[in-house]
């Protein structure tokens, strides 16, 4: 699986599942993936696109009196 694949599923997950998924790890990994391909605009500015949609969703959970997804020391699927 391409890492543009990788994370068009990630964000399909996000949008349908967001309680699954340790969103603070999800942005740790994202901000990683950010400087690892920093020379490629396109998929740079997609995962930026997702930090920001991640961290919205983490947000509105936790508005929500969710808990933001699911606790440290469960990771999302990837």
């Amino acid at each position: 699986m391409t890492i543009g694949a990788s994370l068009a599923q990630y964000e399909r997950l996000l949008k349908s599942h967001p309680d699954c998924i340790d969103l603070i790890e999800c942005q740790n990994q994202l901000s990683r993936l950010q400087d690892e391909f920093e020379h490629d605009n396109q998929l740079r500015g997609q995962i930026e696109r997702l930090w920001e949609a991640t961290w919205e969703k983490h947000a509105e959970l936790q508005r929500s009196g969710g808990r933001g997804g699911k606790s440290t020391g469960n990771r999302a699927r990837r």
